[in-house]
């Protein structure tokens, strides 16, 4: 989605603020000390705004030569950069401070990851688009689009550990390079914990209609930083926005 005047999807405003300076207040609100970006198409505009931005000293950007092919690639570009635990955020999701607070507090599990979902299948925006979770005693068994049975959604929110990356790679080496097959190869290492974030909402912004329901949701009090304490202790070290 490119939003009106030209601007990439990242910087399309929601409530008169670019998207992705949401993202980054709910981060630094939360004690996050350092965000890795990954940019690749247009990045030059989205370097620009971030360096020239208030967030400058949280972020670091990362670039991906290969950002046409799928979004498990620009996460191999932070391989390398983090050593312990660190939160994955989509740069288009927008969601409450206590969901954040939520997936902090749990972090990753020992050499695996968490994964927080919606059960609230008759709130997702855009169902058909939106990518379907099937559980097996809170632990993610399957996720992807064209799940026929599934019990909740992905909201790309996660808490990951640096074996993401390994398995990312045996998932690009069987032909697939999208995030849920990185995170379905951990799934069937039975490494992966899933979170339900209950009552509060979220949306992937991906097309003009999803920019005017997040707008409705800014109005109705959802997705502000104001008031979020600091995670301090609970915030599990560095952090990726893919």
């Amino acid at each position: 989605m490119v939003a009106p005047g030209g601007l990439p999807k990242p910087l399309t405003p929601i409530a008169h603020r670019p998207m992705i300076d949401h993202i980054l207040s709910h981060l630094e609100s939360a004690g996050i000390g350092k965000v890795f970006v990954v940019v690749g198409f247009r990045a030059e505009e989205i370097r620009r705004h971030l360096e020239q931005g208030p967030f400058a000293g949280l972020v670091e950007l990362l670039h991906n030569p290969g950002y046409e092919r799928p979004n498990g690639v620009s996460l191999q570009c932070a391989a390398g950069k983090l050593d312990d635990p660190f939160l994955l955020l989509m740069s288009d999701h927008l969601f409450q401070a206590e969901s954040l607070r939520m997936v902090l507090r749990q972090g990753a599990p020992e050499e695996g990851g968490l994964l927080a979902v919606d059960s609230k299948l008759d709130k997702i925006f855009d169902l058909e688009d939106a990518t379907k979770v099937q559980r097996r005693n809170g632990a993610l068994s399957r996720l992807g689009k064209d799940l026929e049975t599934f019990d909740a959604i992905d909201t790309g929110m996660f808490a990951l550990t640096p074996n993401v990356f390994p398995a990312m790679d045996a998932s690009i080496r069987a032909g697939e390079e999208s995030l849920s097959g990185g995170i379905a190869e951990l799934a069937r290492r039975s490494q992966v914990l899933t979170r339900d974030i209950g009552h509060r909402r979220w949306i992937d912004v991906d097309t003009p209609e999803a920019a005017g329901e997040a707008e409705r949701l800014w109005r109705m009090g959802l997705f502000q930083t104001a008031g979020m304490p600091p995670a301090g202790a609970d915030v599990p070290g560095p952090t990726v926005e893919a």
